[in-house]
């Protein structure tokens, strides 16, 4: 029985000796390597026997093996360079541990990159990454195919790019590695000759998650309408995650904050671009983020969604999103690229106080959807093309015309549907909807509420085409107690349309508006929901305005 026994544990060994043959070498367990100021050098396993410079360790370490890096300022000579699947990591952190590049200004233009890494397995960790810079090349601070960059501040770092573009000027990310909870600030991309560009002062590409990136800079060059972004460039390749973009600057490119095409769950606030000041994006999504207070001198000072230049299935949308205090536009919307309309969606957002206009929309295939336009200095909505559902546009102005919606002399298709326009404001006929496409037949208005617009008795919607080409315009829609122009269109209404509480802003439909049940069905009302995100259709018809009536009936109790 023993002599069983031993022979199977013999066939076991065997068969494991054998499995590791054939996959490879032994799986040997991951060693540590340290550093100090102080070290005395060694076999770099121990404290006792720590390696003085960082290369030294990292040269020694393999796959899976880790560098442990104790507190100082590490001058460098030349970049650090990773090649294996390591971990660099600092013992106290990145106020405690400074990696610096040791760029004088001023100097030769040489290279000194704080640290390049090439295996997608590396990660580096805990460190002030600083006083890099690179001349026509890129990445200043860090150069990295892959991998991860994660509890770092990268700061101070430049790309001087003269006869290249510049891309990455605190991190360049060569596919999609992740910098993660780092503090990327105060780098950027400058001299730049005429014509050249820069993409990413802070960071260009990867996948950036719980991130601070700021008063990053991209200075001179060319008007480019490429991935720019001072704070993080990148497009398609890049995708920003629950982080802060703030404070960057882009002299003549678009995206002071950020032009990248996935954004989620963060803040792009008081950035600067010469166009589309927060973030500029093609292709993508971006969901549930707070956009405030950037300036841009065209495009949009909040959000310009561009003209798609790439081929991907992944359509622009701008979703669950307030874009609130921007200069020059809250969104804008650029439906054609190449001649080709382009679709485009903006989806349960909030634009307010933004001065020139809360939305932009120039694309027969752009639409605003279940969205709020509200206090908009300059406009509610701008319409040379494309269509608005379930919108509530409340409270902003002009001083020419069309305080809540002004739709453009080329517009040759504009649909509007089950929106609320109401308490805009502007000199002229038309507060609250102005009309001046001169393509008749161009314009559809139909289940909207138009009410209590204008400033001195001015008229809530108007036909401000000659020879009123667009009488036909407006159906099925209720035009308050001074409807203006000469609409002709079947179902209308010239009634007050009784919201709830007009004075405090409740614009839901009491049991006894008009309204109810008398808007005109359309095929996308289907399985549809309205601003509140109950069904757009109720009790078998369609009420008119953004939201659909919930009456409740009696209740009897017995005794």
């Amino acid at each position: 029985m023993n002599i069983h026994l031993r022979h199977m544990g013999f066939v076991r060994y065997g068969l494991m000796i054998a499995g590791f043959l054939e996959f490879g070498a032994l799986i040997l367990p991951a060693a540590n390597y340290y550093v100090a100021t102080n070290g005395v050098g060694g076999d770099y396993k121990s404290w006792g026997q720590a390696a003085s410079n960082i290369q030294w360790a990292v040269n020694a370490a393999a796959n899976g093996d880790t560098v442990w890096v104790s507190n100082g300022v590490y001058t460098l000579a030349s970049q650090i360079v990773i090649t294996n699947g390591i971990t660099l990591q600092s013992t106290n952190g990145p106020d405690a541990t400074i990696i610096n590049g040791n760029f004088i200004p001023g100097s030769d233009t040489t290279n000194n990159r704080c640290l390049w890494m090439s295996n997608s397995a590396a990660c580096v960790s805990g460190f002030t990454l600083s006083n890099g810079a690179v001349f026509d090349q890129n990445g200043a601070g860090v150069w990295a195919y892959k991998g991860t960059v994660k509890n770092c501040a990268v700061r101070n770092n430049r790309i001087y790019a003269q006869t290249k573009d510049g891309r990455g000027g605190g991190i360049y990310m060569v596919g999609l590695g992740t910098v993660d909870v780092c503090r990327v600030t105060d780098n950027g991309i400058t001299n730049m000759t005429a014509d050249r560009a820069g993409f990413g002062g802070g960071i260009h590409g990867g996948v950036i998650r719980n991130c601070v990136i700021n008063s990053n800079r991209i200075d001179g060059g060319k008007y480019s309408t490429e991935d720019g972004g001072a704070g993080v460039g990148g497009g398609w390749q890049c995708k920003l995650l629950g982080s802060l973009v703030a404070y960057n600057y882009n002299e003549k490119g678009f995206g002071g904050g950020c032009c990248v095409d996935t954004v989620n769950s963060s803040t792009v606030t008081v950035n600067y671009a010469l166009y589309a000041g927060g973030l500029f994006f093609r292709n993508g999504i971006v969901s549930n983020c707070l956009v405030t207070g950037n300036w841009g001198r065209s495009y949009g000072g909040g959000i310009y969604v561009g003209p798609n230049f790439y081929s991907s299935s992944i359509k622009p949308v701008v979703m669950d999103t307030v874009v609130a205090g921007n200069t020059n536009g809250g969104i804008s919307l650029a439906g054609f690229s190449g001649g080709v309309d382009t679709y485009k969606r903006v989806d349960n957002c909030v634009m307010s106080n933004n001065t020139s206009f809360g939305c932009h929309i120039q694309g027969t295939n752009c639409f605003l959807v279940r969205s709020v336009m509200v206090n908009n200095p300059g406009r509610g909505v701008n319409l040379y093309y494309g269509t608005l559902r379930n919108c509530l546009i409340v409270g902003n102005s002009n001083t020419t015309a069309g305080g809540g919606v002004f739709i453009q002399p080329t517009c040759t298709k504009g649909l509007i549907s089950a929106c609320t326009i109401v308490g805009n404001q502007s000199p002229t006929n038309g507060a609250g909807l102005r009309i001046e496409s001169v393509s008749a037949g161009a314009v559809a208005v139909s289940s909207c509420i138009i009410y209590n617009n204008g400033v001195n008795g001015t008229n809530d919607a108007a036909d401000g085409s000659a020879g009123s080409l667009q009488a036909g315009a407006l159906t099925y829609s209720c035009l308050g107690t001074n409807p203006g122009g000469s609409f002709t269109g079947a179902g209308m209404i010239v009634a007050d349309p009784k919201f709830k509480d007009l004075v405090k802003g409740n614009y839901r439909l009491a049991g006894d508006s008009p309204c109810v049940n008398t808007g005109f069905k359309e095929d996308w009302m289907v399985n549809s929901v309205d601003l509140d995100g109950n069904p757009r259709i109720r009790y078998g018809a369609v009420d008119m305005g953004a939201y659909e009536g919930i009456f409740l009936g009696t209740i009897y109790s017995l005794r």
